[in-house]
């Protein structure tokens, strides 16, 4: 009996920190422990992953333990999946939370569209293409909303990108792969120096990955033109959210994955920008 109570409780304890958590406003992560045993804690972060720490260190906990942990987990899961299209849907009809972002959607449509009736000139590259514009709209989304980037399509898109390196062109591959590191350092000096120059962070971790993945993906040449296009894109979506009043300071986060991931797309379709 006290080991149910026990379970009960922290599955409480999970639905309640990740009812605090669901507003799109939220901190990256809410740690709040709740007692399991001498020396442990729980900690739920905000992809709904139980984390387990204790005297050795931080240990990740592949799935929760018991019946009570399993359905609190897969509740969470499928709340946030809801919340999740319904912001999509938002950000498709440009209505509420989601009009800042509805150019994004409707750019990356359009250019997804210019590559459907260009399909017979990708030839292999068909699949890879599909995948890329699916994984991108997942992270848009999620960032979007949550001001979070997964790690699961970020992982995912690295595979897929050094496949599609290996079979298409060896020669390109050390490009490819300097770019990312150069991308992904210089996302992290832009992070610490604005956090020293600001006092708050102002870039996360995950706009350095998918900025690094994008000079996977495009190389050192497609690199300026995926920035460019990134900057400007989040530039539109600030002047919507002043104009909709949303954005009343400029300390209030922004959230600047999609816009990474439409430049990313952008320079996929149409290739690098040319100067002349």
């Amino acid at each position: 009996m006290p080991a149910e109570r026990v379970a009960m409780g922290q599955a409480r304890e999970i639905i309640r920190l990740k009812c605090l958590t669901d507003h799109p406003r939220r901190l990256d992560k809410i740690h709040r422990p709740a007692s399991t045993a001498p020396g442990r804690h729980l900690s739920v972060t905000v992809g709904g992953i139980i984390q387990e720490s204790g005297a050795i260190g931080p240990r990740q906990m592949a799935f929760p333990q018991t019946p009570m942990q399993r359905l609190s987990f897969l509740t969470i899961r499928r709340r946030r999946c809801r919340r999740l299209v319904e912001f999509a849907k938002s950000i498709f009809l440009a209505g509420g939370e989601g009009r800042p972002h509805a150019h994004v959607a409707w750019v990356a449509i359009v250019g997804f569209g210019y590559l459907v009736s260009q399909s017979a000139q990708l030839g292999g590259f068909i699949l890879p293409t599909i995948a890329l514009f699916g994984a991108l709209c997942v992270i848009a989304v999620f960032d979007a909303r949550y001001f979070i980037i997964p790690d699961g399509p970020i992982l995912f898109l690295t595979a897929l990108g050094l496949i599609t390196v290996c079979l298409s062109d060896w020669m390109e591959a050390p490009d490819r792969f300097a770019a990312a590191g150069v991308a992904y350092f210089v996302l992290v000096l832009v992070a610490w120096g604005y956090e020293k120059w600001r006092g708050a962070p102002g870039l996360g971790m995950g706009d350095a990955k998918l900025f690094a993945l994008a000079g996977l993906w495009l190389g050192s040449r497609g690199l300026p033109s995926c920035l460019a296009f990134a900057v400007l894109s989040a530039l539109a979506s600030a002047a919507i959210s002043l104009r909709d009043g949303s954005l009343t300071n400029l300390r209030q986060p922004l959230p600047f994955g999609p816009h990474l991931a439409l430049g990313l797309w952008l320079v996929w379709v149409l290739g690098p920008l040319e100067t002349s």
